[in-house]
């Protein structure tokens, strides 16, 4: 049980559906998400299986809870958080719904922001949610959570996120001391990935102007000194996160290719590699 100043959060059980059938069965609540209500028998069998805890293949944590006014005891949404393992790291999507009768008094800011704050007291530093950005009310819901919005689109929804800050100093400080101990494989795997970083931030070579075009140049100064400079990407946290798990991913395949083909010292070198990667992505 979760209460914030005027709600209850009441973890998800398979009677409930019988309450909130009739107050989900609103066609407005799927005019950004597609769909339709779903039918009692529907949404019984769907908090059957939410209830549970967890996905079939336990790869994810399933947790629903029904919101309610404190006050009155009146249903009035859910919100949920789909938790997974990033390597060391717990992370959860969330979602909330309000029941239209119930919109317009912060019901979700709310109950998400109670959510969220209960998450993090069990160990979940990491928090993202999918919005339609023509949502107006949900977008202002992750603003509220203190979340950012990334470039990533999924199925029209923007990826908004809580991903810790500071990847790129952590792994330009992690270099610095592998360095000073002379630890020739987290030098390797670190520089690789800060590498990595400032390649995806260099945009199409194609775009930049060629030398002489542009300012004038300054006096005292190579003619159109900086001119040809390519424009710089700005990456967010979740890009930066993106590209080191990727070579995390590479190194282990190829260290299975090594393993498999009868290097084993060089599929050793890779894992370890990657365990040094892995460490600064759960940091």
């Amino acid at each position: 049980m979760i209460q914030t100043a005027r709600l209850t959060l009441e973890p998800l059980r398979p009677e409930h559906a019988a309450e909130m059938a009739p107050l989900l069965d609103d066609d407005d609540l799927h005019a950004f998400v597609g769909g339709r209500p779903a039918t009692l028998g529907e949404l019984s069998e769907r908090y059957r299986r939410q209830s549970v805890g967890h996905s079939p293949d336990g790869e994810h944590g399933w947790l629903n809870w029904v919101v309610r006014d404190r006050a009155s005891g009146t249903a009035v949404g859910t919100v949920q958080a789909t938790v997974r393992r990033d390597g060391e790291r717990l992370s959860a999507d969330l979602a909330w719904v309000t029941a239209t009768r119930h919109q317009g008094r912060g019901y979700a800011s709310e109950a998400a922001a109670g959510m969220a704050a209960w998450l993090r007291r069990h160990g979940v530093p990491v928090l993202t949610a999918h919005v339609d950005p023509e949502h107006r009310a949900s977008v202002r819901v992750a603003e509220r959570l203190g979340l950012t919005a990334t470039e990533i689109v999924v199925d029209g929804e923007t990826r908004w996120t809580t991903a810790p800050p500071g990847l790129r100093d952590g792994l330009r400080r992690g270099l610095a001391a592998a360095m000073k101990r002379r630890d020739a494989v987290a030098v390797a795997a670190l520089r690789s990935a800060l590498a990595a970083i400032d390649n995806a931030e260099t945009t199409d070579v194609s775009r930049a102007p060629r030398p002489g075009q542009g300012h004038a140049p300054v006096a005292s100064t190579v003619a159109g000194l900086g001119a040809g400079e390519v424009e710089r990407r700005q990456l967010t946290e979740v890009d930066l996160e993106d590209i080191v798990r990727r070579g995390v991913r590479e190194r282990l395949a190829a260290a299975a290719e090594y393993q498999h083909t009868g290097h084993p010292d060089h599929a050793e070198r890779l894992r370890r590699e990657a365990d040094v990667l892995t460490v600064h992505l759960g940091r």
